[in-house]
């Protein structure tokens, strides 16, 4: 539960490129089952973080990192796509091409949906 914290206070005060980097990493011990309460509340505190990634503002975001192949990329969204791949939901971000609001709206709600169910099945908050 210290390392929980510790992470959350960290997430906290990174910069967004490394919060990123640190989110694509996270995943609950194995040994929990269903997840954890503190993994979500990390998904569940950044679900509306509108803060964008741009890997042309920084020569730090050269190379595949958390959110690779997309260009510019909200913190909503990755966290959505992590929380995705991490919980094995069969969906797709929007193709890097065809990018819109209502794309990305339409993909953050599917998820969003499927966590519900996933937590409810497994007791989770």
């Amino acid at each position: 539960m210290e390392i929980w914290k510790a992470t959350e206070n960290y997430l906290k005060r990174a910069l967004l490129g490394m919060r990123m980097e640190l989110i694509a990493n996270l995943k609950p011990p194995a040994d929990a089952q269903g997840g954890h309460p503190i993994f979500f509340e990390i998904l569940d505190r950044r679900a509306n973080d509108k803060k964008v990634r741009d890997n042309s503002t920084s020569k730090k975001f050269d190379g595949p990192g958390a959110g690779f192949p997309h260009e510019k990329l909200e913190a909503r969204n990755f966290i959505h796509i992590h929380y995705c791949q991490w919980l094995g939901f069969e969906l797709r971000p929007p193709d890097r091409r065809e990018q819109t609001s209502a794309k990305w709206a339409a993909f953050r709600k599917a998820v969003n949906e499927k966590v519900v169910v996933y937590r409810e099945k497994h007791g989770l908050r």
